[in-house]
């Protein structure tokens, strides 16, 4: 049985590799496929439309805003100030992402505490809360973040990012 198999397998190769063009297909294609795509298709995203509810208001955390707002992965669309317009921003699709930092982000950074920023993505679309989220990593990979956020002893103090998923059954 494994002979027929073999002998079969042999043929075939036999048989492709006879006429030029299925040589030329099959090697040169996957070769051109990998060049185009690989410029074409880029899994970096860019101009998140993003809200910025920010609780802390302090120098600190406004200078990690203006870091936000000077990359290019977030595009700031709405400034938030109270929990109503948090849920409007994502029921009327105004943003797909907001950066919530809460209270105590400038004591956090002065008391050696690791202070926490959460990031909220809309989970009504699902596809797109991977990519969002990896916007975060980029951004935390590339900011230069100003002196006043890196705490007493310049670069000791790590802000770690929460992230948060809406859930897609509280939309209307």
């Amino acid at each position: 049985m494994f002979g027929r198999i073999k002998a079969l397998i042999e043929k075939e190769f036999r048989q492709t590799f006879r006429d030029p063009r299925m040589r030329a297909m099959i090697f040169i294609t996957p070769v051109f496929q990998v060049l185009i795509f690989g410029y074409a298709a880029t899994t970096d995203v860019n101009h998140v439309p993003t809200a910025i509810y920010d609780l802390d208001n302090t120098r600190q955390s406004r200078d990690l805003v203006r870091a936000f707002t000077s990359s290019n992965y977030f595009d700031v669309k709405q400034f938030i100030t109270d929990d109503s317009q948090l849920n409007e921003v994502f029921d009327h699709s105004i943003v797909n992402t907001v950066i919530h930092i809460n209270h105590g982000f400038a004591r956090d950074i002065f008391g050696n505490n690791n202070p926490k920023v959460q990031l909220i993505v809309d989970g009504k679309n699902t596809p797109a809360t991977f990519p969002h989220s990896k916007s975060l990593s980029s951004f935390k990979k590339s900011a230069q973040l100003p002196p006043s956020i890196c705490g007493p002893e310049h670069g000791s103090t790590k802000i770690f990012f929460q992230k948060t998923f809406t859930s897609p059954a509280s939309s209307p």
